[in-house]
Formats: C-alpha cells, sequence, structure tokens
C-alpha cells in the first residue's frame, strides 16, 4: 500500500521560508558588496592611529596670569542636505537600505533631516595673558552642538587649528572641546566605524571640509574680538525641577554655575551680571527632539542660549553641559517655556550672591592607556554566547582617552571624556577638593575631547541599568579617571 503523501501545507511552510531566507541572503549579499563598494565614503584613513589619541600627542601645562583677555564667538554648523542626524538611541532614524549616494556626495547612512529647529553652532571661548616668562599665552573651549566629539574629532580639530596659528603654541593642554550632546545634531563627522553602527554618524569629507571651515572662522573672530576683563564674577545655586535621573534611585546635580566676564571696573556691589558675556553651567541631557523627529536641532542648548541672550541685555552667552549622568532636562513644559524660566533664574539677583571668582587661568591635560573593553554581561543581560560578537565590537573603542582641566581663579573644571553618573561625579569633585586648597568649586564637564560611554561606580557596575551596561572599560575604569584627574591637578609645580 502506497504511503501517505506529505502534508501540503507543510510543505508550503517550507517553500516560503526557503523562499524568505534565500531572499534575504541575496539582500544581505548585495548590501555587503555596495558597503566594500563605497568604503572610501565611509572612512578615509584606515590606520588605527588615526583614530584615538597617541602617547605622542603633545600635551602641556601652564598658566596665565591676571589681568585675562577673553572672547566668545559663534558660527552656525548646519550641514546641507541630505546629511542624517547623529544621535544615540537612533533605531527610528535608520535608512534601510542605505542611500549610498546621497545628493552632492553627502553619504546617508540614516534618514536624513527633513527640518530645521535651531540650528546647531560652534562656540569658541578663547583667553588670553601672560605666561610666568611674560609670553602671552592662550587658553580656549571649542563647544559644539553635536552628540558627543569622538577622538579623532577632537584631534583633527586642534590639529588645523594649531596649524593656523602657529605662534599661539596651541596642542591638547590648552585647547579643549566639548560637546552639548543634543541628539539631534548632525552626522558625517567622525571616521570611527563604531559611530557609523552605533551613532548614525558615516564620515563625509565634505562636510568636515565645511565644518573645518566654520570652526576656524569661529576661533579667529574670538581672537579679533578679545577684550580684557578686569572681573570674574561667580555664582553657585540649587535648580530644582530642571532636571531629573533615569538612574533608578540617583539623585541629580541641580547645581547651576554662572559666571560673568566684566570689561567694567570692579564694583563693590556686584549684584545681577546682566549685559556682560556669560557662562551658565548645568546637567541636563539635551533630548527634547526625540529619535522619530527628523529635525536639526541644537536642541534645548540653543534655546536656552537664545533665552540667556535676550535676558542677558544682548550680550553673549554659553551653555555648557556638566556631568549629566543620564539627568533629563523635564519636560512638564514646553522647550521654550523651560528656556525662558531657566535664563530667568539664571540672571534673578535674589537666587544665589555673584561673588569675586579669583584671578588667574591654570590648565593641563595627559594622554591616559585605558584597560581592555570588555562587555558588562551582568548589567546588560547578554549570554555569554554573545560575547564574542561583543568583544569584537568593543574592539573599535579608544585604547587611550585625554584627560584635562583648567582652574579658573578658584573654580576647576574638569573635561571628563564620558558621561559620569552622580556619584562618580561627586567623588571626582570631592578628591579634588581635598587635593586643591586654592580651588572651592569643582565644576565636571562630561562629553568632552573623547567618548567612552557612561561611568558607573564599582558599587553599581552589576546593576542592570542602561548606565552600568554602558560603562564598557571595567568595574574600576571611575577609580582609574579619578586617580589619573587627581594626579594631574596636583603634579609638582602647580599650586595646591
Amino acid at each position: 500500500m502506497a504511503s501517505a503523501p506529505a502534508c501540503p501545507f507543510l510543505r508550503l511552510q517550507r517553500d516560503f521560508f526557503g523562499s524568505l531566507l534565500i531572499l534575504l541572503l541575496t539582500v544581505l549579499f548585495a548590501v555587503a558588496c555596495r558597503v566594500e563598494s563605497v568604503r572610501s565614503l565611509t572612512r578615509e584613513d584606515s590606520s588605527r592611529d588615526a583614530l584615538f589619541f597617541a602617547t605622542s600627542d603633545p600635551t602641556r601645562r601652564g598658566s596665565l596670569a591676571s589681568p585675562l583677555s577673553f572672547a566668545m564667538a559663534f558660527e552656525s554648523i548646519e550641514p546641507p542636505r541630505p546629511t542624517s542626524l547623529a544621535g544615540f538611541g537612533g533605531g527610528a532614524r535608520r535608512l534601510l537600505p542605505p542611500n549610498y549616494a546621497g545628493a552632492d556626495g553627502y553619504f546617508t547612512y540614516c534618514l536624513p533631516y527633513k527640518d530645521v529647529d535651531l540650528a546647531p553652532r560652534v562656540k569658541v571661548l578663547l583667553w588670553q595673558g601672560n605666561d610666568p616668562k611674560g609670553v602671552v599665552d592662550t587658553f580656549a573651549i571649542i563647544a559644539i552642538d553635536v552628540v558627543a566629539v569622538p577622538s579623532d574629532v577632537t584631534r583633527k580639530i586642534i590639529s588645523f587649528l594649531a596649524e593656523n596659528h602657529p605662534t599661539l603654541r596651541l596642542d591638547h593642554g590648552n585647547l579643549q572641546v566639548v560637546a552639548s550632546h543634543t541628539h539631534a545634531g548632525p552626522a558625517g563627522l567622525t571616521e570611527n566605524p563604531f559611530w557609523s553602527v552605533f551613532a548614525c554618524d558615516r564620515y563625509s569629507s565634505a562636510y568636515w571640509a565645511y565644518f573645518e571651515t566654520q570652526v576656524a572662522q569661529a576661533f579667529a573672530a574670538a581672537l579679533a574680538s578679545k577684550r580684557p576683563i578686569t572681573e570674574v564674577t561667580r555664582r553657585t545655586t540649587d535648580l530644582p525641577g530642571f532636571n531629573t535621573s533615569r538612574f533608578k534611585g540617583m539623585e541629580v546635580d541641580d547645581r547651576l554655575l554662572s559666571f560673568s566676564f566684566s570689561q567694567k571696573p570692579v564694583s563693590a556691589k556686584l549684584g545681577s551680571r546682566q549685559g556682560e558675556p556669560c557662562l551658565q553651567v548645568f546637567a541636563a541631557h539635551p533630548t527634547y527632539f526625540g529619535q522619530t523627529q527628523l529635525t536639526l536641532s541644537s536642541d534645548l542648548v540653543g534655546h536656552v542660549e537664545r533665552e540667556l541672550v535676550r535676558v542677558n541685555r544682548g550680550a553673549p552667552c554659553v551653555f555648557l553641559n556638566g556631568a549629566v549622568g543620564n539627568a533629563d532636562a523635564t519636560t512638564g513644559d514646553g522647550l521654550d517655556d523651560y528656556a525662558q524660566r531657566f535664563a530667568e533664574i539664571a540672571f534673578n539677583p535674589e537666587k544665589g550672591t555673584w561673588t569675586s571668582a579669583g584671578a588667574g587661568l591654570e590648565f593641563g591635560a595627559r594622554i591616559l592607556d585605558l584597560p581592555t573593553p570588555k562587555p558588562n554581561l551582568k548589567a546588560c543581560g547578554v549570554p555569554p554566547i554573545d560575547a564574542f560578537v561583543s568583544a569584537r565590537i568593543l574592539g573599535n573603542l579608544p585604547p587611550r582617552t585625554k584627560i584635562a582641566y583648567a582652574r579658573l581663579g578658584k573654580t576647576l573644571f574638569v573635561f571628563y571624556p564620558g558621561e559620569p553618573v552622580k556619584t562618580v561625579s561627586d567623588a571626582l569633585q570631592k578628591a579634588i577638593l581635598a587635593a586643591r586648597k586654592d580651588v572651592d568649586v569643582v565644576q565636571v564637564l562630561g562629553v568632552s575631547n573623547d567618548y567612552l560611554g557612561y561611568v558607573v561606580d564599582s558599587d553599581d557596575f552589576d546593576t542592570q541599568t542602561l548606565e552600568s551596561c554602558s560603562t564598557l572599560y571595567g568595574r574600576r575604569i571611575a577609580d582609574t579617571l579619578r586617580n589619573a584627574v587627581v594626579a594631574l591637578v596636583t603634579q609638582p609645580g602647580m599650586a595646591p
């Protein structure tokens, strides 16, 4: 007796899934070929040493005596369309399949932006004064409305500015690059392939050429517009209700640190500092524009800066992000309402007292070797079978980083190459205050010069959170960075 025929439905299922598998493999093969064919568009320099800090990168330490000259200057860095946006958590922005031949040669890996809110900017803060030998020296901060500045971006910025201004002795010691951390900023600046996957940041040589021009123009404008400042005043006040932590159970740093740079004679009564160049530092993720909004924007930072200028009677103001530690700006109100309330409090003379910040400026930096990055399997909940894949991905992370500081009067700024949570930032501040008796305020500026991810302390390393999972250099990385920074700011020759 003949056997019964196989179930037609099951055979149909096998044929369907087999055909689907063949189709997927064909698409993957085609995409892989296209990726290979445009390699020159995504990465110009295949040398690993071009992507990361090198021990040979020039750094130095120095100091500028009071009186100082100071300037701020600004330029837009709005890329032409169809450049995509760069920001973490950009899954909803992914373009499938990628567009490998964007208009005018602009390569788009993710969905290109459609609208513009407040265009991202580059902001230059520049100080000049005499060094101990009586020679004019410079210190500058380049603040950029991007999600982060990987090490190759920082290195190239410092390299071309040093080449354009050979008499200024610019290097990694006296030139620091910080990101506003907007998740709606432009892509196309870094050549690190890790960022191509992680942050939608495929490299565009055409956009880089434009970006470099804008940075150079802003820096030259700051040099040309610097003026003597006779007084630096500072105010520290709490700003509750303007940020909240995503890290379960962790507090946020709600301290607002304000500076005013005066060209007026020193006054006995400091009062409100409206009408003078200002700097405001506060810790908040600028993420009003989510990943489903294809809007290019400087986001929270740009809106706050615009309001600061308005309340400051038209005088320039820069907002720098503190050690955000995954602290969201509260979203109970609209972006402009938030910015307006922030700016009004920033200049409210009843909210804290302006005091003299002290005179002179001191700076220093060093290149630091890092532990080998490893996946935090427990915090991420990653099965051991995925460890090999994770390790291969982490192989594109920096083997070295840059740490730096600047002391402005009695305030010491730490330029931190990642996002430390509050406990890590607090421990660093406490250690520096104990080591430097000439300092009474320490301000950590996260996302500076490089990006190592989040940094949690050893007690939180095994906790299953985004921050712990994203701590990529091991349980002791917070201690490693803290010890290195404290050693840097207390080296012989400085003023402990």
